[in-house]
Order: structure tokens, then C-alpha cells, then sequence
């Protein structure tokens, strides 16, 4: 393969909204009942027979450190051992990202790994356009916090944690700092997702400023 020049993605040109609204329409079709936390192993591996397999020390071989990629068939999310059995929100929003990549990017990684064997796959995933690269990579990253803390669930859940803590907020006002983390914390089991998700999309609805 020739490796002069990074390989170009045939990328879709999505916005924000873009993704959140195919967030909203997986969310529908797959998950209806609103079951938290969103069943995302189960999706990937029943709905769309995606097999998930984890691998020894995938983080320390991967290239930059990756905890899960997928095979070039997309048949496979190969995902990192210690992370699968010993950090489950971890493994949980590594298997959303790369679901994300089969829902938004799926057509784009069939044609670039048409023809390829398993070593020149690789080659050319370690060797893609940077720029190209961060947009999918945004995109699978913001569909995956969207399928896992949904918009609206996260605004009643947060309504209703700050409730719980008695914690109270002028209209239109900022929490502190203080009280904007003991609510995250309060979520981050709920939705079974780390506090940086959870902290991410509180930012992304303007419930927190980070």
C-alpha cells in the first residue's frame, strides 16, 4: 500500500444537531422503553450481531493508547480486557463509540477496507488524514454520550437529583461548582457512564458550566 500521502475518509459533513438527532432516532428504535442504563452491549451484540471480544492488553499494543476498535468488516468490537472486566463505564461508552462508527460512519470504513487484509487495514487506520479522523472521531464521541445519557432523561434526572440533595438554583442561574459535581456524582451510576460523561453532556444541555 502506498503510505505517501494519509488516507482521506469519505466523510458525511454532520452537525451537532445532525448527530443528536440520529442519536434520538437509534434511541427510538432500539431502546423505546427508555431503560437505563441504555443496553448498549446488548444492542451491539443482538441488534446489530456485533461480536464483542476482549483482548489482553489492547491499551498497551493499541496505537495512542485505544480501548476498543473495530474489525474491518465491523462484524467485531475488539476492546480492551482489563477495561471490559474492570472499568464498565469505560467499556460502556468504548463500545457506543465505536457503535457510533458503524450507525454514522459504516459505509465510509466498507469502502476504505474493500480489498484489504487484516495487515494492510491496520496500516491504513494508523496512517488516516488527521483532520479527517477528528471529525469522525467527534461525531462517534457526541453520538455515543447522546444514545447513553439522553437529553431529555438527563434533564429530569438532574431536576429531580438536585431535588434529592436540596439543592436549589435561581431560574436562568449557574449551580456552583460545589453543587453541579455532587449531582454528576449523584448520575453517574444511573446512567452507568463515568462523571465525565455525565459532566460533558450536564455542559452540552447548559445544566452545568464547565
Amino acid at each position: 500500500m502506498n503510505t505517501d500521502k494519509p488516507y482521506r475518509i469519505p466523510r458525511e459533513y454532520l452537525s451537532k444537531a445532525d448527530v443528536a438527532q440520529r442519536a434520538s432516532a437509534f434511541l427510538d428504535e432500539y431502546n423505546p422503553n427508555c431503560t437505563l442504563p441504555v443496553p448498549i452491549m446488548d444492542i451491539a451484540e443482538f441488534d446489530f450481531e456485533i461480536s464483542i471480544l476482549p483482548a489482553i492488553a489492547l491499551r498497551n499494543v493499541a496505537a495512542k493508547g485505544i480501548d476498543a476498535y473495530l474489525s474491518p468488516d465491523l462484524q467485531e468490537i475488539h476492546i480492551d480486557q482489563h477495561t471490559f472486566l474492570h472499568v464498565p463505564a469505560r467499556a460502556t461508552f468504548s463500545v457506543a463509540h465505536e457503535l457510533a462508527h458503524v450507525v454514522l460512519h459504516g459505509d465510509a470504513y466498507e469502502q476504505l477496507a474493500a480489498g484489504l487484509n487484516l495487515r494492510e487495514y491496520r496500516e491504513l487506520m494508523a496512517n488516516l488524514d488527521q483532520k479527517d479522523l477528528g471529525f469522525i472521531e467527534w461525531q462517534a464521541n457526541y453520538f455515543a454520550g447522546h444514545v447513553l445519557v439522553p437529553s431529555s432523561v438527563l434533564r429530569e434526572n438532574f431536576t429531580t437529583s438536585m431535588q434529592q440533595l436540596n439543592i436549589e438554583a435561581r431560574e436562568g442561574a449557574t449551580l456552583s461548582d460545589g453543587d453541579a459535581e455532587a449531582v454528576i456524582q449523584s448520575l453517574k451510576d444511573l446512567f452507568g457512564v463515568s462523571a465525565d460523561v455525565i459532566r460533558i453532556r450536564s455542559s452540552e444541555e447548559n445544566l452545568v458550566s464547565i
